[in-house]
C-alpha cells in the first residue's frame, strides 16, 4: 500500500534523468518526510525536557526530605537538652531536700581501736 514509486527505465539506451534506483517514499506528498523529521525531533527533544524536569522535581523533593531531616535532628537533641537539664534539676532539687529533712550521717568511728591507741600511749 505505502509502496515506494520506483521509476523504471523504459529507455536502456538513452541515459534517463533519474537513475533507475532512485525512489521517493513519499513521491506524492514529498513534505511529508521532513515533515515527520521534524516531527520526531521536536517531540524526542520535549520527551528530553520532560525527563530533565522530572530529575529536577526529583532532586528538589530530596533536599526538602534532607532539609527536614535535618530540622528534626536538631529539634530531637534541643528536646533531650531540655528533658536532661530537667532530670538534673529534679536531682538535685529532690537532694536538697532529702538533705535538709534528715541530718547527714557522721562517719562511724572505731571507737576500739581509738581507745586502744589511747591507752597505749
Amino acid at each position: 500500500m505505502n509502496e515506494p514509486d520506483i521509476t523504471s527505465c523504459l529507455r536502456a539506451r538513452v541515459t534517463p534523468q533519474v537513475p533507475c534506483y532512485a525512489y521517493s517514499p513519499w513521491a506524492r506528498f514529498p513534505v511529508i518526510g521532513p515533515a515527520l523529521t521534524v516531527l520526531i525531533a521536536i517531540l524526542s527533544a520535549l520527551a528530553l525536557v520532560s525527563n530533565a524536569n522530572a530529575f529536577n522535581d526529583v532532586n528538589a523533593e530530596l533536599q526538602i526530605a534532607a532539609r527536614e531531616q535535618r530540622v528534626a535532628r536538631v529539634e530531637a537533641q534541643r528536646v533531650a537538652r531540655e528533658q536532661a537539664a530537667r532530670q538534673a534539676t529534679l536531682v538535685a532539687t529532690a537532694n536538697d531536700r532529702q538533705g535538709a529533712a534528715t541530718p547527714r550521717a557522721q562517719p562511724v568511728v572505731n571507737r576500739s581501736n581509738e581507745e586502744k591507741k589511747g591507752r597505749a600511749q
